[in-house]
């Protein structure tokens, strides 16, 4: 099934807003919303807690969604994209995403080709997410990050907070800590492009090779920002 509040078909508009709870609901894709072409979903003010899908827990989105000061925790992805699963155009302004988890790519997002994300955080929180690949984005198509406290989240394999695959993926004015992973505690960019601009990026750790970053083969842009490692290696 699709969508387990809303089924949102081509053309149509949904607003949600003010002040709501959306929690234990399930589909087999789209936990909360599937989101058709040309069709817009719009969040406000909204907690939405312990929802599962096999892919994306809360959106499964081939539109545009627009995410605004919402709270995501403790939802489950058994596949891929443990908040959004996204073929289209997501907005996010001031969203917090705390315990979410997907078994496979992507605890908050799994970003597929030709799709894009745009996250402003105004300096909200992104913690203690977890997957396999990219403990909190599994982007493939183009994904962009500003203004986030990134801190504590984890992949099993590779990126602690982000594996890029062939996409184009910048992190603006963030601040990360203390994320791991088997490889590359921050990201692991895979043929894609990075790029990370004024962000603080301190003590992210992983078992092998780089503690921060992985470049197996992609474009890495790395402009005025400040690094910190401890002397420590390997997670302990």
């Amino acid at each position: 099934n699709k969508g387990g509040v809303n089924y949102n078909s081509q053309g149509s508009t949904i607003t949600m807003q003010g002040d709501t709870q959306i929690n234990y609901c399930y589909a087999k894709i789209g936990g909360v919303n599937f989101n058709c072409k040309d069709a817009t979903i719009t969040m406000k003010n909204i907690t939405f807690g312990r929802n599962n899908a096999t892919d994306g827990a809360i959106n499964y989105n081939y539109g545009t969604i627009n995410s605004y000061n919402n709270y995501y925790g403790k939802n489950n992805a058994k596949n891929n994209g443990g908040i959004n699963y996204n073929y289209g155009t997501i907005n996010s302004e001031a969203d917090s995403y705390f315990y979410n988890f997907a078994q496979n790519n992507g605890a908050v997002n799994y970003n597929k080709r030709s799709a894009t994300i745009i996250m402003n955080g105004d300096d909200s929180w992104i913690n203690t997410n977890r997957a396999t690949r990219g403990g909190v984005n599994y982007n493939l198509g183009t994904l962009k990050m500003r203004d986030f406290e990134i801190y504590g989240n984890f992949a099993e394999a590779n990126g602690g907070v982000n594996y890029n695959d062939g996409g184009n993926l910048t992190l603006i004015n963030v601040t990360a800590g203390n994320n791991e992973a088997i490889r590359a505690g921050l990201t692991y960019n895979n043929k894609g492009t990075l790029t990370i601009e004024d962000s603080t990026i301190s003590d992210n750790n992983a078992t092998y090779e780089a503690n921060t970053i992985i470049n197996y083969g992609g474009n890495c842009y790395i402009y005025g920002n400040e690094f910190t490692q401890p002397t420590r290696t390997g997670i302990e």
